[in-house]
């Protein structure tokens, strides 16, 4: 597994293209993966396979956004420099091989996208199509995250702080002309707090995995700092 630091130069027209937009995001992130890109840049379905989490994080007037990118092949970020002809002040990639214990603790770092799946049935009892519901209240959010934990080897440790992100939206090109841009919306939040790992197997595969919807936008990725 490979860890990377890609810091962008915020004075770049690219960068400023990149922040408002979540699929320019993702297009920008999988470009680093040379087979996946030649084969299709806006292949977001794909992602899963090539092991792929990243988020977006420090968007402030005192910082120079950067992403954080944890992936299972190691990335070339020459060439998505060269292929976005864009300025990366800095790109750091480690290997690391991810091990943890029972009754370990970390501070984390959580963007997700929490949803629920609700099972809709029709007046004869029928089941029906099933769909997506977005929780917007801290409470709701809180518990999904509880619930997560529960199916991920940790639970939470202490009060977590909540922050929403809004709505965050992306434009994809259209494929032919009279065609119009896919929009693309995301609901995202990030989650702070400390965690205590109860089942390591269970832990390692979610960290591995990400947590939630919407990973091929920027959501996911498990970031850890030991206590």
């Amino acid at each position: 597994m490979f860890l990377s630091k890609v810091i962008l130069n915020p004075r770049d027209k690219i960068t400023y293209n990149l922040v408002p937009d979540i699929y320019n995001q993702h297009r920008f992130i999988m470009s680093s993966f040379p087979d996946h890109f030649e084969q299709d840049p806006s292949a977001a379905g794909s992602q899963a396979s090539q092991g792929v989490l990243y988020r977006l994080e420090s968007i402030s007037k005192m910082n120079s956004p950067y992403f954080l990118v944890q992936s299972e092949k190691k990335p070339d970020w020459n060439k998505t420099q060269a292929l976005h002809k864009t300025e990366i002040c800095c790109m750091i990639s480690n290997e690391w091989a991810p091990s943890f214990m029972v009754g370990s603790s970390y501070r984390f770092r959580i963007r997700a996208n929490p949803t629920i799946c609700c099972v809709r049935r029709g007046e004869n009892g029928v089941r029906q199509k099933s769909v997506r519901k977005g929780l917007f209240s801290e409470e709701e959010q809180e518990t999904w995250l509880e619930h997560v934990g529960n199916t991920s080897g940790f639970k939470l440790r202490s009060a977590i702080t909540i922050r929403s992100l809004g709505k965050c939206t992306g434009y994809q090109t259209a494929k032919q002309q009279d065609q119009k841009k896919r929009t693309i919306t995301c609901y995202m939040v990030d989650f702070d707090g400390t965690l205590e790992i109860t089942d390591p197997l269970q832990f390692t595969d979610a960290y591995r995995r990400g947590i939630g919807r919407g990973k091929a936008w920027g959501c996911g990725l498990i970031s850890l700092a030991k206590i």
